[in-house]
């Protein structure tokens, strides 16, 4: 952490400032045992059910109680569920719930109250953001049908034969469907609470029930912070040693460090030059293969976008090694296809994308060949010059800015125009098609190149551009139905192809979150998508 500091000195930003910072927080300072998380985002909703943000689920899992947690090895565990089996086709899960399960508030956690997390997760009523878990990554038997509203929630494929049993039928085999059981869409949703909170579900600490390690206490909406206390009812109660935790934002990496150094802040996310700066530190924990960064863009609506060569020109001309080095400097890969190396490990245990250069002749740093595709594209489209509109979140200002001079300077006669956004005006616009082109990050919820490519398929909510190939949809549906594992990665390795050789989207970067976790936390570890376990202790010294 010394070279932190000494970055810091040098730009005069003194330790106590962390503390003006918290201002009455501080007042309210946690136990010594107690836990201090910082993270650079708030969630945009903590309603499992309704949430799709990677942020939201940092914040969510604390308090959710899983059928099954993702464990240390890459692979998952039981949490409130016993066990499953499977029909020999691969599309009936059947789970057995452990004994005795219960809310944060003593009341019984059912098989019955999974049915009704499902079932709001499906309901057309909600909207829920999260729906492509049962619809893309997963389907659940009559999920369209109950999403356009042709059938009604209680035909949804999700049934409970009684308390602990929860049935759950698919309409195609899903090998990995556990690991969509691992994210907090799925935990149990008690219909009783969810009524008496008359609409105002999930947005306090007194609308909030708990079913996981943690109870929220403290929370609002447009706070800076969740506070968490020990759920003494959680099934796994006795590996969790904390009796306490505070989740906070702190969007400034400079703050972060300055809050971790004066000892307010365990755990932050580094940015940067300030993870570059800690290269070396024990402290400092990383992954870089779970979240791909990508470009896409309107294909329907925006004729330039519908443009293969103009797509072509775009991907080839960014230089992805000089962004991984300036402005991420660590914690990040270039990408120049849709699965990062060291994702996915096949049967045979080789890397599925064991060569990043698969697709060089498509998709590298290139100004030459990025500046004859662009000049046959605006030959093709009758133009001399284009203006694109790219839309973002406004916490990645910066990088948008090298993109914008990157590409400008390469591709004669283009104009960009940046557009920032806040993450949920982001996800509305592209909910509502209102784009030209935006750059968007994806988490994987399952170490396979599903959780990847899915986002692609025609009718995924997650399809912005709205991408449509006969060719691609019928590999993802072949190998979706495909049972021997060798022939079902063939499948996959040929719906990749198709994707870059269409230029579907433009892949820029693998990164995963970075940390500074303190000498003081233990028992902790990171998950194969970057995210925190939620099995920590705290040293007292």
């Amino acid at each position: 952490m010394a070279r932190v500091l000494f970055f810091l000195a040098v730009f005069g930003l003194m330790l106590s400032g962390c503390s003006g910072m918290n201002g009455t927080q501080k007042a309210q300072a946690s136990p010594a045992q107690e836990l201090n998380i910082a993270y650079s985002v708030l969630p945009i909703t903590m309603d499992g059910q309704l949430s799709s943000d990677v942020a939201d689920e940092k914040y969510l899992l604390p308090m959710s109680g899983l059928l099954f947690r993702l464990d240390s090895n890459g692979g998952y565990e039981p949490d409130l569920a016993e066990g499953f089996t499977v029909s020999e086709d691969g599309c009936t899960y059947t789970i057995r719930l452990k004994e005795n399960l219960r809310y944060g508030n003593g009341e019984p956690i059912t098989a019955q109250d999974f049915v009704y997390a499902f079932r709001r997760l499906a309901d057309p009523l909600n909207a829920s953001q999260g729906i492509f878990l049962i619809t893309d990554v997963c389907k659940v038997k009559n999920v369209e049908d109950v999403m356009t509203g042709t059938l009604p929630v209680e035909e949804l494929g999700v049934s409970a034969p009684d308390a602990r049993s929860l049935v759950v039928e698919l309409s195609e085999p899903c090998p990995y469907f556990p690991y969509v059981l691992t994210k907090a869409n799925c935990a149990p949703c008690s219909r009783s609470f969810y009524e008496s909170c008359n609409g105002e579900y999930a947005t306090s600490a007194d609308t909030l029930l708990s079913s996981g390690p943690f109870i929220v206490d403290r929370y609002e909406p447009l706070g800076m912070q969740v506070h968490y206390v020990k759920n003494p009812y959680y099934v796994n109660a006795d590996r969790v040693s904390l009796p306490g935790m505070t989740i906070r934002e702190v969007a400034s990496t400079q703050e972060a460090a300055m809050c971790y150094e004066a000892g307010e802040e365990d755990i932050i996310q580094m940015k940067g030059e300030y993870a570059a700066l800690a290269e070396g530190d024990p402290a400092l924990q990383q992954m870089t293969t779970g979240i791909i960064r990508y470009l896409a863009g309107n294909l329907k609506n925006v004729p330039a976008w519908g443009n293969r060569n103009i797509r072509l020109a775009i991907a080839n001309a960014i230089d992805r090694e000089s962004i991984v080095e300036h402005y991420f400097q660590t914690g990040a890969a270039s990408l120049t296809r849709c699965i990062p190396t060291g994702f996915c490990v096949e049967e045979d245990g080789s890397d599925f994308a064991a060569d990043p250069e698969r697709y060089s002749d498509v998709c590298t740093f290139d100004a030459d060949r990025a500046r004859q595709y662009w000049q046959q594209g605006l030959k093709e489209l009758g133009v001399d010059s284009l203006t694109i509109e790219l839309m973002s979140a406004s916490q990645v200002q910066a990088l948008m800015e090298i993109l914008k001079e990157q590409l400008e300077e390469a591709l004669p006669g283009l104009t960009l125009d940046v557009r920032l956004a806040s993450p949920g005006q982001l996800t509305d616009a592209l909910s509502k098609g209102d784009f030209e082109l935006y750059f968007m990050g994806w988490a994987a919820d399952y170490p396979d190149p599903n959780s990847f490519l899915g986002i692609l398929e025609e009718g995924s909510p997650m399809n912005r551009s709205v991408y449509a190939s006969k060719a691609f949809n019928d590999l993802m549906n072949k190998a979706a139905l495909e049972t021997d594992p060798q022939k079902r990665m063939a499948l996959l390795h040929q719906a990749e192809d198709t994707v870059m050789e269409d230029m579907a989207f433009i892949p820029l970067f693998s990164t995963g979150d970075t940390y500074l976790i303190s000498e003081k936390v233990e028992g902790y570890f990171l998950t194969f998508n970057g995210g925190l376990s939620c099995e920590y202790s705290k040293k007292s010294r």
